[in-house]
């Protein structure tokens, strides 16, 4: 039974690290691609303000 909560609890520690890593990712690509807009709001930002 501890095989069991043991590989659970694997599993769930190589998922938040899976995550972590994926949101990671995104991150630096959403900042390379405003670095590259040259330095200007994304759009989803200036809908919202709009609200």
């Amino acid at each position: 039974m501890f095989i069991f909560v043991g590989a659970g609890f694997l599993c769930t520690f190589a998922i938040n690290k899976w995550r972590e890593i994926e949101r990671n990712s995104l991150l630096k690509q959403q900042e390379k691609n405003q670095q590259v807009d040259g330095g200007l709001l994304p759009a989803d930002s200036i809908q919202k303000a709009m609200k």
